[in-house]
């Protein structure tokens, strides 16, 4: 059976936690019915896990015995962070849930010239970042940023280390690894002449993906994958 994973604050240096919260306490009693003598982990979003006793599962609190506190060693040495345009319907919930799966420390929502939907649900997002996190053994929930205009995320991108820019206009190279890179999907209708120009202006790297053409969603899944793990293969 596999032991469930939880992002809580709590004591790593304490032998017995007491957690009372209330969508944790759901999830213990009534959606995974846990009990007495099973195991969980909790995770605290800096690297420190703890696996867990539940002792005690009574009024609105779950008691826990700590029996093994440890590092985790999942994160990927490369610092990636994705700025990608707002998507309509679902597709935008699919590309932060799958590039939390992936191994990535930040999403930056873009308002892009052709981009169509500019709103986001920003808790339900972050709700489906948790949960990825916890399914894949992150170490780490990933950083959920506000939409941010592309001219202000150039530049903010730009004094964080390299920049790319994924494009279909752009060159096939093999990616070399860097501590911090970022990467910035455009949207459904793909980036503006105007945005093209402002990336050539500021000398961001334009990459290719291939020859194909992919969803607004496949290409940050993919430009991702090729970044954290393009090297490896």
């Amino acid at each position: 059976m596999k032991t469930q994973r939880f992002f809580l604050d709590f004591d790593i240096h304490s032998d017995n936690i007491s957690v009372s919260n209330d969508d944790f306490y759901n999830q213990i009693k009534n959606v995974l019915r846990l009990k007495p003598g099973d195991r969980i982990i909790l995770c605290d979003g800096k690297l420190n896990e703890a696996e867990c006793l539940i002792n005690s599962v009574e009024n609105k609190k779950i008691n826990l015995k700590v029996i093994n506190v440890y590092k985790n060693e999942n994160e990927r040495k490369t610092k990636l962070s994705v700025y990608c345009s707002v998507l309509k319907r679902e597709n935008f919930e699919l590309v932060c849930q799958k590039l939390t799966e992936l191994g990535v420390d930040e999403i930056i929502p873009l308002i892009c010239e052709n981009t169509i939907k500019q709103g986001i649900k920003i808790e339900r997002l972050k709700s489906i970042i948790k949960e990825a996190s916890e399914q894949s053994q992150r170490g780490i929930v990933p950083k959920l940023f506000l939409p941010q205009k592309l001219s202000d995320a150039v530049e903010i991108a730009r004094k964080n280390g390299p920049v790319i820019v994924f494009d279909k206009s752009g060159f096939s190279k093999k990616i070399l690894s860097e501590k911090n890179i970022s990467i910035f999907i455009g949207p459904e209708g793909g980036w503006s002449n105007s945005e093209i120009d402002l990336f050539k202006k500021t000398k961001t790297q334009i990459f290719s993906l291939g020859e194909l053409t992919f969803r607004a969603e496949t290409a940050a899944i993919v430009a991702s994958f090729v970044v954290l793990y393009g090297n490896d293969f």
